[in-house]
């Protein structure tokens, strides 16, 4: 079987395992690491609402520039499920994928519970980093963090990110349940590193399961503007997402022999600038008119990309491209994008799980906003590039995966960068 063919063979295996759905529990997980009999290597785990994915990848780039072979596994992925697992600072190839991948189907056919998707995922990024030789792994989170497949990896340094209202059917309807199942992760005699911006409840509870777990609380702070080469690029929400991920890398540089302490902050924080865009944040694709894409989700990921958004926009008229997936309510965050975008186009994604474009034009029109209609992402795209004109810009948001649609080849045609 080719490199392309073994790929495509298991994309088909891990799409049919969505079937299992979500099934919270650390069993299965563990069975399948028992199995696999993988060596214990330093790892960091990141938890929070927004800004995992970002301070991962950053996270590794520094760990790099420290000398070490740093392995990142994120989600969800834009283009192809082998983006969601890096080794030496580049995503899977089709032949080390499909060929790991082969391996854990066969795994989990000898359990007598199986394995949903996210956790075949997470043990092909395990069994990866382990056949690179991987000196440090860094592991995003799925969801929440008590009952997370990645919870069932002993980790080093515990990462949070952030704490907001998402995913409230399976985390608790307060911030505070949702911190308590995201603070879950820490290990006794850990070392949690803490983000800004994290209300005083949340540090609260954070600073008191640390000292219960005999862990270590390092509090991160933003990288300062002056600090980076393009302030305009590196809006402020990824100069925080390079502060906690300098946090993170230096406190593993702590923890690991033959690391190179002596890396300056300004070296590390060049490579996690060099890292930048992350694909799917805050990331410009299109110029003429101006196309920015972002898989924000949620209220609180709206407001750090709106926040963002300007700096590079530079106050050019707006159109926002949008869909949702019917676990979130857009209001929210339509309610912070009718506040500077001109005008909407509300499409739809290939996801089972996708609102119609009729409801979020619905939703849009609700905030005052004149929104249009589009059958699909590409088309949506079209009729925004023609509204906004070339000295305008469009801004793509609302889910994953409307972003993956568009990545898709030959969805934008003038992309800039990536």
């Amino acid at each position: 079987m080719s490199a392309s063919a073994a790929a495509a063979d298991a994309e088909r295996w891990l799409l049919a395992l969505e079937n299992f759905g979500i099934r919270p529990g650390l069993d299965r997980m563990s069975a399948l690491l028992a199995a696999l009999a993988l060596p214990d290597r330093p790892t960091v785990h990141l938890v929070g609402t927004n800004g995992k994915t970002s301070t991962t990848l950053l996270c590794t780039a520094m760990l790099q520039r420290a000398g070490l072979r740093a392995g990142a596994y994120v989600s969800p992925h834009v283009e192809s499920f082998a983006d969601r697992i890096h080794v030496g600072g580049a995503p899977l190839t089709d032949a080390a994928f499909g060929g790991l991948a082969g391996e854990i189907r066969a795994a989990v056919a000898t359990l007598p519970d199986g394995a949903g998707q996210f956790e075949a995922l997470t043990a092909i990024a395990l069994l990866a980093f382990a056949r690179d030789g991987a000196d440090v792994q860094v592991l995003e989170a799925g969801l929440g963090g008590r009952l997370d497949a990645t919870n069932a990896v002993r980790s080093d340094v515990q990462v949070l990110t952030s704490v907001g209202l998402d995913h409230q059917r399976w985390l608790g309807d307060t911030v505070e349940e949702i911190a308590l199942e995201k603070l879950a992760v820490v290990e006794p005699g850990g070392t949690l590193v803490l983000a800004p911006g994290l209300t005083p409840t949340v540090l609260a509870l954070a600073t008191g399961i640390a000292a219960e777990r005999d862990a270590t609380v390092v509090r991160a702070e933003a990288v300062p503007e002056s600090a980076v080469r393009d302030p305009a690029v590196v809006g402020p929400f990824q100069r925080q997402n390079l502060g906690v991920a300098l946090a993170a890398t230096r406190a593993v540089l702590a923890r690991v022999p033959h690391a190179d302490r002596s890396v300056t902050d300004a070296a590390l924080v060049g490579a996690g600038e060099d890292r930048l865009p992350i694909r799917g944040r805050l990331e410009v694709v299109g110029r003429q008119p101006l196309v920015v894409v972002d898989a924000a989700h949620n209220v609180q990921a709206a407001r750090a990309l709106l926040a963002a958004f300007d700096g590079v926009a530079q106050g050019r008229p707006t159109v926002a491209v949008v869909a949702f997936l019917d676990d979130k309510d857009p209001s929210g965050i339509l309610a912070l994008l009718a506040e500077r975008c001109d005008s909407f186009v509300a499409t739809t994604t290939d996801s089972p799980r996708a609102l119609p474009a009729a409801a979020v034009a619905r939703a849009a029109r609700a905030h005052g906003a004149t929104a249009h209609e589009a059958a699909t992402p590409s088309q949506a795209l079209a009729l925004a590039r023609a509204a906004a004109g070339p000295d305008g810009a469009v801004l793509v948001t609302g889910t994953t995966s409307l972003v993956r649609e568009l990545h898709a080849p030959g969805a934008i045609a003038n992309r800039s960068r990536f």
